[in-house]
């Protein structure tokens, strides 16, 4: 994992690269295990690491460059922060651009479980092998995937500000189908802890939907329905709701907060008094970051 003195020196070294007034650095680096299955089997097993720099350089006349690089070496940060710089020379100034944050004192977020950032394929297996059994054992086809995740990101900007963080992630998905396909069962576990998955569990949900879905089927007519969901699919649709929750979308008329025929809902009531919406990142449960809303590589609505 990318430590907090490493994650320091490569933001410095960016940063004394840069010859603009700003210069922001963000550094996402992830290992990651998975496994994957079907037809009853395993079909895959993997193992990476992923890093990412992402640069943005500003001028004084508030012209911005970004740049994104995979390596971390010298010669790759260098060539990054020249392409930022190269790029926010030639474009056009950014009204909305805001003074660079300076110093600033995170919270410190409980969501890194040291045995789902170690874990290997052996911890994986077992939950992988209930999901198979049951289908067998049902006369069914499984298929799904597992992974775990360990993650370091860091943040620093010329103005003085340097943030780091670690959080894991882990998830098992899978999709039971009957013979020839005519009904099928899906379920899903996502924790910051992979002790939380259990593949005896996510097996019986989907087991239950698929054999249950069997000889059922019936036309529903044009109508409303009323419809309850299971947690996972409100958070997918949680999801795609607060992406759109962004001023600019609204004001350049691109989602729901967007008036017919130009401005906003700001200020309006537009949900019922039940409808509770709010974010929490210091949620055990929720792989996010202390100082930020962006969306990282496996972060989720909890």
């Amino acid at each position: 994992m990318l430590s907090r003195e490493d994650a320091k020196n490569i933001i410095d070294k960016v940063i004394s690269y840069s010859k603009l007034p700003q210069c922001q650095v963000d550094l996402n680096w992830t290992e990651d295990v998975f496994i994957r299955f079907a037809n009853n089997g395993i079909t895959t097993s993997g193992y990476r690491i992923t890093q990412q720099a992402s640069i943005s350089s500003v001028t004084d006349d508030k012209r911005e460059g970004n740049a994104v690089v995979s390596e971390l070496a010298d010669t790759a940060l260098k060539r990054g922060v020249e392409q930022a710089e190269q790029l926010a020379r030639i474009s056009q100034p950014n009204p909305e651009d805001m003074p660079a944050l300076g110093p600033q004192k995170y919270p410190e977020l409980k969501n890194s479980d040291s045995f789902t950032g170690s874990a290997r394929g052996d911890v994986m297996i077992p939950h992988v092998k209930a999901v198979i059994d049951s289908a067998k054992e049902n006369k069914l086809t499984a298929a799904g995937f597992i992974q775990r995740s360990a993650n370091s990101v860091a943040v620093g900007n010329k103005a003085g500000l340097f943030g780091y963080h670690t959080f894991t992630d882990s998830s098992l998905t899978n999709t039971m189908r009957s013979a020839g396909g005519a009904s099928s069962g899906w379920s899903s576990q996502t924790s910051v802890s992979l002790k939380d998955v259990h593949g005896e569990t996510a097996a019986r949900i989907s087991t239950e939907k698929c054999v249950g879905g069997s000889g059922t089927k019936r036309k529903l007519d044009p109508g409303p329905y009323t419809v309850i969901l299971e947690p996972a699919a409100v958070s997918d649709l949680v999801g795609f709701l607060g992406s759109n929750f962004g001023a600019r979308d609204a004001e350049q008329g691109q989602s729901f907060l967007s008036k017919q025929g130009g401005g906003t809902h700001l200020g309006e009531k537009m949900f019922p008094e039940y409808i509770t919406l709010r974010s929490d990142p210091s949620d055990t449960k929720l792989p996010a970051t202390p100082w930020g809303p962006s969306l990282l590589p496996n972060e989720r609505i909890a």
